[in-house]
């Protein structure tokens, strides 16, 4: 009998530790699910800083075949401002033209400061580029990026010198609207004419940058997308769409061209004057209505000359969102920009990292799925419930053997 009611017992509670291991593995495998990867590469982004509102910045020369169409400014540094030619008809400008110096098109800006300034941070984000370690790299020859055969993802990729083009045909990008691609070309960069690149899946051409350590040509009748950041020069043939930025240390030629300007920026105003160095801005306060908590967050951005300007804003728990701007924002200056986009950038100098956007929370930072607290915790139980019916069983058998 006493044999019996042991066998009991411990079938008892073996099936109790069993049930409890059986959730404890539920939980691991869980949990393992939860740090699974992410659907796109992560890689930090290039930080532009001021040179990103620049459709167009060379070193030496800009030279160009009217009509060409720049979305932002074009800039000139260190050389003089005359060596800027064939802008005389400013409209092909969409932005500020600047120089060193009180020379170039009737347009232009005299502004060596930001020029010196735009240079700096072409230079360090060049240097950012450029140290990046390849997650792939393509060996010497024709066509690499065009007989990839299939989508690049984010990520960073190097590839070296092509006796003809380094793509031909079309190289597609697929990615979201935060993910980024870093090329580095060890050599010269070369497209052939006719030659495209596709963006997909939401990807953006401010995430893609193109480090060249010497030379960029791009083919006529071509699209391209990103930022080029050459050592030397660019030569952009006739015809040639581009959904970014030529960036030289020397000569940039361009011939009946169309820049479209694209920034991950965050939207900013600032404010700036040639004639001194100070700015008067009025900030702007809205006043948002929504589900989240109430919080107020402050902002200060720093412009070329150095002075900062501040904006406010305040949100309030209320019921369905609903937003009210209680005042525009002005601002009084000799010129004004406006950089305005979205994208997962941090304030500060160039190279630095992107952070998680706020409002997410610590748990989802750290990728553990919500659900597998309430399941460690049932597991818990479980092996508590099988530990108690353990000790219950072992105190009943000394009770039948006295």
């Amino acid at each position: 009998m006493l044999d019996s009611h042991r066998a009991t017992t411990r079938g008892r509670v073996g099936g109790a530790l069993a049930l409890g291991a059986l959730a404890a593995s539920t939980v691991l495998a869980a949990g393992a699910m939860s740090f699974s990867a992410p659907a796109w590469a992560v890689t930090d982004t290039v930080d532009l800083g001021t040179v990103d509102s620049f459709s167009v910045l060379g070193g030496s020369t800009v030279t160009n075949v009217p009509s060409s169409s720049l979305g932002g400014d074009l800039g000139l540094s260190p050389a003089a401002g005359s060596y800027i030619t064939g802008f005389g008809d400013c409209s092909q400008v969409d932005g500020t033209i600047y120089t060193v110096d009180a020379s170039g098109p009737a347009c232009r800006e005299n502004n060596p400061g930001l020029l010196t300034l735009a240079r700096a941070h072409g230079a360090a984000a060049y240097a950012d580029a450029s140290s990046r370690l390849p997650d792939q790299t393509f060996a010497d020859g024709d066509n690499q990026l065009g007989l990839v055969g299939e989508p690049l993802t984010a990520g960073v990729y190097r590839f070296g010198a092509a006796p003809t083009a380094n793509l031909t045909g079309q190289l597609v990008l697929h990615g979201d609207a935060s993910s980024v691609w870093i090329f580095q070309a060890t050599s010269t960069l070369v497209t052939a004419s006719d030659s495209s690149i596709l963006l997909t899946g939401g990807a953006r051409a401010c995430n893609v940058f193109w480090q060249v350590a010497s030379s960029a040509t791009l083919g006529s009748g071509s699209t391209f997308v990103g930022t080029i950041m050459a050592a030397a020069s660019i030569g952009v043939n006739s015809g040639v769409t581009v959904q970014g930025r030529a960036l030289a240390g020397q000569a940039v030629t361009l011939d009946q061209d169309v820049f479209t300007h694209t920034s991950c920026a965050s939207a900013t105003t600032t404010s700036s004057t040639s004639s001194s160095s100070s700015t008067t801005s009025t900030s702007s306060t809205s006043t948002t209505s929504s589900t989240s908590p109430t919080s107020t967050s402050t902002t200060s951005t720093t412009s070329p000359t150095g002075t900062s300007t501040t904006s406010s804003s305040a949100t309030t728990s209320t019921g369905p969102a609903t937003s009210t701007a209680t005042s525009p924002a002005t601002s009084t200056a000799t010129s004004t920009r406006t950089t305005a986009a979205a994208g997962p950038r941090n304030p500060g100098p160039p190279g630095t990292r992107r952070t998680t956007p706020a409002g997410s929370s610590r748990l989802a930072e750290t990728g553990v799925s919500p659900a597998l607290v309430p399941m460690t915790a049932l597991a818990l139980l479980l092996l508590v419930v099988g530990g108690l019916l353990m000790a219950g069983g072992r105190a009943r058998v000394r009770i039948r053997r006295h």
